[in-house]
């Protein structure tokens, strides 16, 4: 296999530093082979290293990402069903992805279409709303042996 050439990456991190280079190098098949692994290598130096400014940044934008209620979900998929400006112009304005557009009009349609069919059971089975069945059956209880005990010291 002489002659053959590859690209191989070689990942060098300093273990005093938070940056690290990755160089890429042609060699040939029996030379990559002594290249250590990327991912033996990313790990010692994460051992050794500070969060990567991506990383940081990447954490930062999780963090304050725009969190959107069911009102402004619906608000923007309505305002996109009325047609006045296109999808893409819509989703600028209101700083989503078109991909993120279209699944809540899609959530939106198929809970319109449920809610269309009658299906609203599945609502009704969720653990909260069971839990606030079995308080107010409590609470019924409570009420009821209340007025029971009234009742029977009005009597004495």
């Amino acid at each position: 296999m002489q002659g053959v050439s590859k690209l191989c990456c070689i990942h060098v991190a300093s273990p005093n530093s938070a940056f690290s280079i990755t160089t890429l190098v042609s060699a040939s098949f029996s030379d990559c082979s002594n290249v250590p692994r990327q991912h033996s290598i990313d790990r010692l130096a994460a051992k050794h290293s500070k969060p990567s400014a991506q990383a940081v940044v990447k954490d930062v934008r999780r963090a304050t990402r725009k969190q959107y209620g069911a009102e402004e979900k619906i608000r923007i998929v309505l305002e996109g069903l009325r047609g006045e400006d296109s999808i893409a112009e819509l989703c600028r304005r209101e700083g989503i992805a078109q991909g993120v557009y279209y699944k809540w009009s899609k959530d939106f349609m198929e809970a319109g279409k449920c809610r269309l069919a009658g299906d609203t059971s599945r609502a009704a089975n969720t653990d909260e709303v069971k839990d606030l069945r079995r308080e107010a059956r409590d609470l019924k209880e409570v009420v009821a042996e209340q007025m029971l005990e009234m009742r029977l010291l009005k009597k004495a």
